[in-house]
């Protein structure tokens, strides 16, 4: 015959069994901080919801203000602009310096034939001696010439080079101070955990003021002579 039995156990209130049966079933504990975000210009700004799992670090809200922030981006655009006008410029630049430097060295070459040519009639003794030296001086002349187009064109070149170094600077300048206004205006979470509550507690001309309540969960209860702290309070300024 088959059947079934109950078994009943009892524990006095300082039995060491009840200890053991109590730390089986521990409840993880959570502490609830709340991020307070002041004057809030618009709940637009606010990019996390109840229920979302935030991590530290992560963007929760940003204060809104595209007339700031415009101006930024105009600032960037104007210095983005001059770059192309400088590169162009120095394109223009090489390109009449190239065309000189050509026609120069044109001349040069067919003055340095001439002399050849004027050294064998001298020798041949169909041109007087003197013609040879007049063609030698074309020579200097037109060495001369190309020494300083190269001098002029060195010194043009490293100007704009360096106006154009100096634009880039500035627009990288500015890029980063837009990153910089962009970065300030928003709020990021000190801490890991899940939005439990959103609550707008004031509200005024400057924005809204919001308090963002995150749960934290250490998954083996408080660290070591640790107390537990509900409700930490946090505020976030922009």
């Amino acid at each position: 015959m088959q059947g079934s039995a109950v078994i009943r156990a009892e524990y006095t209130p300082e039995s060491p069994a009840l200890e053991n049966l109590a730390v089986a079933t521990r409840i993880p504990e959570r502490e609830t901080h709340v991020l307070t975000v002041p004057d809030l210009p618009s709940l637009a700004g606010l990019v996390v919801e109840i229920s979302d799992q935030v991590e530290e670090g992560q963007l929760i809200a940003r204060y809104i203000d595209d007339a700031a922030l415009a101006e930024r981006t105009l600032e960037v655009e104007a210095t983005r602009a001059q770059v192309p006008v400088l590169e162009k410029r120095i394109i223009q630049a090489r390109k009449a310096h190239e065309g000189k430097l050509k026609g120069l060295r044109k001349r040069l070459a067919a003055a340095q034939n001439r002399v050849s040519e004027v050294r064998f009639l001298v020798a041949s003794d169909a041109l007087p001696r003197a013609r040879v030296v007049a063609a030698a001086d074309t020579v200097a002349r037109l060495q001369q010439a190309e020494q300083e187009a190269l001098t002029t064109w060195t010194s043009r070149l490293s100007s704009l080079q360096t106006e154009l170094q100096a634009a880039r600077l500035v627009v990288r300048q500015a890029e980063a101070k837009r990153q910089q206004a962009v970065a300030k205006r928003w709020v990021r979470s000190p801490l890991a955990g899940q939005v439990v509550d959103v609550r707008v507690v004031d509200v005024s001309v400057a924005g809204v003021t919001l308090e963002v309540l995150v749960d934290q969960t250490e998954p083996n209860g408080l660290m070591p002579n640790e107390e537990p702290a509900l409700h930490k309070k946090t505020e976030l300024a922009n």
